[in-house]
């Protein structure tokens, strides 16, 4: 491919090393009066959250079905926000739950429930409770004592002398037909239960029974014909006497299934009464479909029960149904919900010993009250997760069974609900749950940094302040403490234009002065930002050790082919810490491109991963445009084991695989960071104090050279927060910060060699670092 003519570009000058006056972060001075304006204490958060607390205000003034979901820091303050602005809810009438409980469904085809929950308020529930007991009570006792009614007992009686003047008009002609026959029946108890009489025969003037007349006749004291004679008497008695007692047993059965069929009428009218009664004097919708349903069943369970069983069934009737009253706990505004509560929210319900025993759960007992509730602890449990997304769609709240026998009771839901979840959280949950925009339409957005201005900051100034009298009543919150505070509230946004909006971290440092009974002073306060950062970096500070004793290989001094000290953050209890880092790369002749060691085994994020993919792309367009590149590079973290995620490391892995390919080594005094795109440009990374902070530890540790510094991108100067310790370095020329537009200046800086600019025969000069990039790779193809 024939190389295009250019004209030769100006030379690359690498830039200066940053002033202690840029490097500095002076604190902008609002005006001190900020301290004694009258301000109202909600005015900074008002300043702060605009629109997210108008939303969260329109929210609360119409309480809609809907939730209001909250995406926000919660050190953002938005509890302290809710708590202020909630409605009271105290002055409500507080509800109650009637459970009404059938203690037996029979097996009739009438579905009734065996539970029904119903929401009253509580001087209504009190006083429907004390009807159905009545009315309960009266109907078990009614048909209890239903068969010893004087109707009933004259109605018995009658029968009853029915049916002795029957025995004795047709049992007496069997007796004289007896006596004839020389027979006699023994009247001692009523004959008419037995199936046959008790009959003795008269022989000389004695009575036998007619066992012992069969022993006459064997002991031959009688003849066979006087024998026969009784036999056949006895069997023509006896013929008489069932006859006679099948029909007084057939009249009987009628007269008793015209008395059970009277019971049965008057049990069914009393019972239709009773609930007429019952019914007619309720009006709530629920209790009335459960006593009409319940009426059925007792009334089919009478009709249904064959004679004589329903007058047991009728003496032992018992209960119809069983109550109780559960009472809602006075309505508190605001409800948060941590952890160990979320299983308590919705209730459950089980039969014991024929009874109920009704768990409500939170939701119920609390029915007015609004609950704030953490996604995060939802999600922990999928089960609670999916349970509460069916409760906001459904607006109902089920009580589970203990037992699959029973049903599930569905409840109408009555309370508000306010979800809050972190920004990194929501992004998540909508790539995996489309449902989560139609569950959550009220969405309050609560931003963790803003830009500031005067008023900002004067509001700030008189919030600290505020709190400071607080805590510390008898203090003076002088301007010079106020602005300490005021300068860790900008500096926690990692932006010298923006001021954290995380109101909460103020806490610690509060916490921290009472904890040790320290006097407020600025001292102090800069002893518990100190402090809380030392706790806080008790690992940072053994990683610290393992490279000064030499068991992490970092090297801040010298030079070396293929190697560059790259600067990455670490994560420790939410606080970042930085680390230099050893990144190595080689390069031969080949076809694979570039090797991504991290990645083939499994240790790179998709971030790092596209980093290194825009390395190579860079190497590859500086390279590679006319030409096709022989080249197969590597690139490793060296000993690191707990992946790496980030593209803040690209600037370095470019850095590091040119000086591997020209075989020219880089300064292993200077650490670099910064993401970069195809074209070389350098872009802004986050953590950038902290990175020279990490750096800087190291060298001063191991003694200032003057030769040591930190490459980063320039646009991270307006990010920088450095410690006095560091400014006063980089004052004497000790140590060294350079900011670069282009990684061309960054490799300037690291080999102390010229990049070179391509003249018009788009060639290198001689001598420079890109001239012996190009003659390496020329050696590769051939």
């Amino acid at each position: 491919m024939k190389k295009q003519q250019v004209s030769p570009q100006p030379s690359i000058t690498p830039p200066s090393s940053l002033s202690v006056a840029a490097a500095r972060f002076i604190l902008p001075t609002p005006d001190s009066d900020a301290l004694h304006i009258n301000q109202p204490t909600q005015h900074l958060q008002e300043l702060l959250q605009p629109t997210a607390i108008n939303i969260a205000t329109q929210w609360l003034h119409q309480l809609p079905n809907e939730p209001l979901l909250i995406i926000g820091s919660k050190n953002t303050n938005y509890h302290t926000w809710l708590k202020q602005h909630t409605p009271n809810f105290a002055q409500q009438e507080r509800l109650s739950y009637l459970v009404l409980w059938q203690p037996h469904v029979p097996q009739t085809s009438v579905q009734t429930p065996q539970v029904t929950i119903i929401p009253l308020e509580q001087a209504t529930a009190q006083a429907t409770a004390m009807k159905l007991r009545l009315f309960s009570r009266s109907l078990q006792q009614s048909l209890q004592n239903l068969s010893q009614e004087e109707e009933i007992l004259l109605l018995e009686e009658t029968y009853t002398r029915h049916i002795l003047l029957l025995e004795q008009k047709l049992l007496h002609p069997v007796k004289s037909l007896a006596k004839q026959l020389s027979l006699y029946i023994n009247d001692e108890e009523p004959q008419r239960f037995k199936s046959f009489p008790k009959i003795q025969v008269m022989h000389e003037e004695t009575l036998y029974n007619l066992d012992d007349i069969d022993h006459l006749y064997y002991e031959k004291k009688i003849t066979s014909e006087q024998w026969a004679t009784i036999q056949k008497s006895y069997q023509a008695v006896t013929h008489q006497w069932l006859e006679a007692l099948r029909e007084i047993r057939k009249q009987e059965m009628h007269y008793e299934e015209a008395l059970h069929s009277d019971i049965r009428k008057k049990s069914l009218s009393v019972t239709h009464n009773l609930f007429n009664a019952i019914i007619n004097d309720i009006s709530d919708t629920a209790i009335i479909n459960f006593l009409t349903n319940l009426h059925l069943s007792i009334e089919q369970t009478l009709q249904d029960t064959p004679s004589p069983h329903h007058i047991p069934l009728l003496d032992a009737f018992t209960l119809p149904l069983n109550l109780s009253v559960i009472d809602s706990h006075p309505s508190m505004s605001y409800q948060f919900i941590n952890t160990d509560t979320i299983p308590h929210l919705w209730g459950s319900y089980e039969n014991k010993e024929s009874y109920p025993q009704v768990d409500l759960g939170l939701f119920l007992l609390y029915p007015s009250s609004i609950f704030v509730i953490d996604i995060y602890d939802l999600i922990r449990n999928p089960e609670h997760w999916l349970s509460f997304k069916e409760i906001l769609k459904t607006q109902t709240i089920p009580l589970t069974a203990e037992h699959a026998t029973l049903p599930t009771i569905t409840m109408p839901i009555t309370t508000k609900f306010i979800l809050t979840c972190s920004h990194s959280l929501y992004e998540t949950l909508l790539l995996q749950d489309r449902s989560i925009t139609q569950l959550f339409p009220y969405i309050s957005f609560w931003q963790n940094h803003i830009t500031y201005n005067p008023p900002i900051l004067q509001a700030y100034m008189y919030w600290i302040s505020q709190v400071l009298a607080e805590y510390f009543p008898h203090a003076d919150s002088n301007t010079e403490i106020v602005q300490a505070l005021l300068y860790y509230f900008i500096q926690h946004s990692e932006n010298r234009k923006h001021i954290s909006c995380k109101l909460n971290i103020i806490n610690p440092i509060i916490s921290y002065l009472k904890i040790y009974n320290l006097q407020l002073t600025k001292a102090n306060i800069e002893k518990a930002l100190d402090f809380n950062r030392y706790n806080k970096s008790l690992i940072w500070q053994q990683m610290l050790e393992e490279i000064e004793e030499g068991s992490i290989q970092i090297k801040t001094t010298g030079s070396a082919i293929g190697k560059v000290l790259a600067l990455v953050v670490i994560e420790i209890s939410e606080s970042p810490f930085g680390l230099p880092t050893l990144l190595s790369a080689t390069a031969t002749a080949g076809k694979d491109g570039l090797i991504n060691i991290e990645r083939e085994a499994g240790l790179s994020g998709e971030i790092h991963d596209k980093g290194a993919f825009i390395a190579e792309a860079f190497i590859r367009h500086q390279f590679g445009r006319y030409q096709s590149l022989s080249l197969t590079a590597t690139l490793a973290f060296e000993q690191t084991y707990d992946g790496v995620e980030g593209d803040s490391a690209t600037a370095a892995e470019v850095c590091a695989i040119i000086s591997a390919i020209a075989n020219i080594p880089l300064k292993q005094s200077i650490g670099i960071t910064g993401s970069m795109n195809q074209h070389g440009d350098l872009q802004a990374i986050g953590g950038i104090s902290e990175k020279i902070i990490g750096f800087f530890t190291i060298c001063q540790r191991r003694g200032l050279t003057g030769e040591q510094g930190v490459i980063l991108p320039k646009d991270n100067i307006q990010h920088l927060f450095l410690p006095e310790d560091i400014l006063a370095a980089i004052e004497k020329q000790q140590f060294h910060l350079w900011p670069c537009n282009h990684i061309y200046e960054a490799l300037t800086i690291l080999t102390g060699i010229e990049v070179g600019v391509k003249n018009h025969k788009n060639n290198y000069p001689k001598g420079t670092l890109f001239y012996h990039v190009e003659e390496e790779l020329k050696l590769f193809s051939t």
